[in-house]
């Protein structure tokens, strides 16, 4: 049926939310682009909390003459997946043309349902093929191969303080311009990290392409993708500013730009800060290794291999080639391969001193090399330790250097 162009303003409406007592939603807008081509601007308040950072599910819908009530899809913006992370204002476009129906701008109001479920979303789930996001409260062994695969999984992280770094007795303790020396951060808002390392599988549904070195094809492909570099990550141009601009912006031809796209600009995809990193790393834990185990007074130069990483990582001392995730022991938070397999990329540029930088802390604002960390299946057991901290020029590219996404908001 032939949608209606009809140049005028749409009247608007609030609905309440899905529980009327809570109040979730309130100030809803929309206006009509002009020139009319169709497509609907759309915004809309959600209730403050008390989380840090809260995770709402919406949906959004149309009332036309007060009868025909439909959902609307075809949404790009906040919400368009069914999630949204944050309260405050919200930002959406719909584009009425995909609708099939005849849309009379003259009367219609928009409706947005939401209700906080931010207690249901330890985890946060992508759906590659439908562009979709959901909540679970717990990764079980039936959905493990999809969230290597046709999903993107992200484990929240609590806000908190954290010691980072490692103590001088611990064995590879790197102190050269003070670089690993133990200071307490504070993290002061919850974010979602990814459960496993990106795997080339998982690039090949987004992209229909695979960087690594393998080149293989195979969407359940499980060994993490491999050859980023952060310039790839996040681009030559806008991606290289952070933290100049802390609005996380990325060139829209860098891989996380296109993912953002592909997840219709609903969630901004990222890489953790180093901070953020090591304390989803860490999961509570002040020791070399995230199981809680100590490993000290051994001195660097013997650090070659350690039988509780065996446990916990792959490195030089268990195999030394690249192996498919989720194979070893996670930590309490249930990350895998925080320690070994691949180097992975934080936001943060490189600095020797970073002790000064005790809250939400996202490095200098000058340089070139960007920091990896966790270790890799070619290094030694010393590089491999949770307060291990390395750098790398931003366009390196090389077959142990990958990448564990974060969704900030």
């Amino acid at each position: 049926m032939k949608i209606k162009r009809i140049l005028t303003v749409f009247a608007f409406a609030a609905v309440l939310a899905a529980s009327a007592a809570d109040d979730v939603v309130s100030n809803i807008k929309c206006q009509q682009r002009w020139p009319w081509n169709g497509k609907v601007d759309i915004s809309y308040t959600l209730k403050e909390s008390d989380s840090s950072l809260p995770v709402y599910s919406v949906k959004f819908y149309a009332n036309v003459n007060g009868s025909d009530v439909f959902e609307m899809l075809d949404t790009v913006g906040d919400g368009s997946c069914g999630i949204v992370i944050g309260a405050g204002e919200k930002r959406l476009t719909w584009d009425s043309n995909t609708s099939g129906r005849a849309i009379d701008t003259t009367n219609m109001k928009i409706g947005v349902v939401a209700k906080e479920i931010t207690d249901e979303a330890a985890y946060l789930r992508y759906n590659i093929a439908s562009k979709t996001m959901s909540v679970s409260s717990t990764l079980t062994k039936a959905t493990m191969e999809a969230a290597q695969t046709g999903e993107l999984w992200f484990r929240r992280v609590e806000p908190g303080v954290f010691e980072m770094g490692s103590p001088e007795d611990e064995t590879g303790h790197f102190n050269n311009n003070n670089n690993e020396v133990l200071h307490t951060v504070t993290i002061t808002k919850a974010y979602y990290i990814g459960v496993f390392e990106l795997t080339q599988g998982q690039y090949v549904r987004l992209f229909g392409e695979n960087i690594s070195n393998s080149g293989s094809l195979d969407p359940n492909n499980t060994f993490p993708l491999t050859n980023v570099s952060y310039v790839k990550l996040r681009g030559e141009n806008f991606g290289t500013t952070w933290p100049q601009y802390t609005d996380y912006r990325v060139d829209a031809d860098s891989i996380l730009g296109k993912l953002r796209a592909l997840a219709n600009n609903s969630f901004i995809f990222d890489l953790p800060t180093e901070a953020q990193w090591e304390k989803a790393c860490r999961a509570g834990t002040t020791t070399a290794w995230n199981n809680g185990t100590a490993w000290l007074g051994d001195g660097a130069g013997s650090g070659l291999s350690n039988s509780d990483l065996d446990n916990l990582g792959w490195y030089t001392g268990n195999g030394g080639s690249l192996h498919q995730v989720g194979l070893k022991i996670p930590n309490a938070l249930g990350l895998y391969d925080m320690h070994g397999n691949v180097w992975e990329w934080c936001i943060d540029r490189y600095a020797d001193n970073i002790t000064a930088l005790t809250v939400d802390p996202v490095g200098p604002e000058t340089g070139n090399d960007r920091v990896i960390r966790g270790g890799a299946y070619n290094e030694w057991a010393i590089r491999s330790r949770s307060g291990r901290r390395m750098h790398v020029f931003k366009a390196d590219c090389n077959p142990n250097r990958g990448v564990r996404l974060c969704i900030v908001k």
